[in-house]
């Protein structure tokens, strides 16, 4: 992806930012792999003698409350960098493969390929 930014004129460091940055949204965005490796190896965990007797007895890890709780925190990261790197990419007169977009194509392609990959549409 960096080469690609690249050679369409975006700076070296800007690229590589933006694909470090949204690198980390796969593990947060359900469904994610190391959400549902963690609930499984943390299944068979058990909380030393000592914590049990200081705070009670620990609730197990379920699966899909992992997954209920990584949608609101992936949306927010989501959207921020959406929004942070269409003020950049404004500001220093970036342009992608068509000659202009907005904030409205954006939000369809996104809705459009998250759809397909969760098979919504």
């Amino acid at each position: 992806m960096i080469p690609a930014m690249v050679k369409r004129e975006y700076e070296a460091s800007y690229a590589s930012a933006v694909t470090a940055a949204s690198g980390g949204l796969g593990i947060i965005i359900p469904p994610s792999i190391p959400i549902v490796i963690f609930g499984i190896s943390a299944m068979g965990l058990m909380a030393p003698p000592e914590a049990i007797s200081l705070h009670g007895e620990f609730a197990t890890v379920s699966i899909p409350k992992l997954f209920i709780a990584g949608v609101i925190p992936g949306f927010i990261m989501a959207t921020t960098l959406i929004l942070t790197n269409y003020y950049i990419s404004k500001r220093r007169g970036y342009k992608g493969l068509m000659e202009s977009w907005s904030l409205p194509d954006i939000n369809t392609r996104c809705v459009g390929v998250y759809g397909r990959f969760s098979r919504h549409f």
